[in-house]
């Protein structure tokens, strides 16, 4: 399961038994329906007891190892917000490792995906995101808006080759 996700758990046993998780902070289920909810990631048994009868001595007892993971998380871009055409910067994010960088538009800034440095091309304002996937879906960060300043230019002179004195 992945964290915020609702499941609801069966047994072939005998009706009317409870469920129960060993780490409710995992996931939560209900005693009575076997309704769960993932609460954060890491590992619960869920178990689900009956009552002994006349024919079995004691409560019978069924286990289920259930493994919740974190969702996909593009956190929080960080890096310098001001470059200048044919300079680069490298960016970097507090979400999960493995995710992709991408450029608003390739003509102002590149970045490259897999470690988030990003070069000026022209001069211009940039928006660079961070998307990440995993088994629980995917997630885009939040734009990280980047100014590309010009270069200093010192043009190209234009005059007469040659003066009388």
């Amino acid at each position: 399961m992945c964290a915020g996700s609702f499941n609801l758990f069966l047994t072939t046993g005998t009706s009317g038994g409870t469920w129960s998780s060993s780490n409710p902070s995992v996931a939560n289920i209900s005693t009575l329906s076997g309704g769960a909810l993932a609460m954060n990631p890491g590992t619960t048994i869920i178990s689900y007891t009956v009552a002994g009868n006349s024919c079995s001595s004691g409560p019978q007892t069924a286990y289920f190892t259930l493994t919740v993971n974190p969702g996909a998380i593009a956190g929080t871009i960080s890096g310098s917000q001001n470059i200048c055409v044919n300079t680069s910067t490298l960016l970097s994010t507090t979400g999960s490792s493995g995710g992709t960088w991408l450029t608003g538009n390739g003509a102002i800034a590149t970045v490259y995906p897999v470690t988030g440095n990003v070069t000026g091309i022209a001069p211009g304002t940039v928006a660079i995101t961070y998307r990440v996937s995993n088994s629980c879906g995917t997630a885009n960060s939040q734009p990280f808006i980047i100014n590309v300043s010009p270069g200093a230019d010192a043009g190209t002179i234009s005059g007469p080759s040659s003066v009388c004195v």
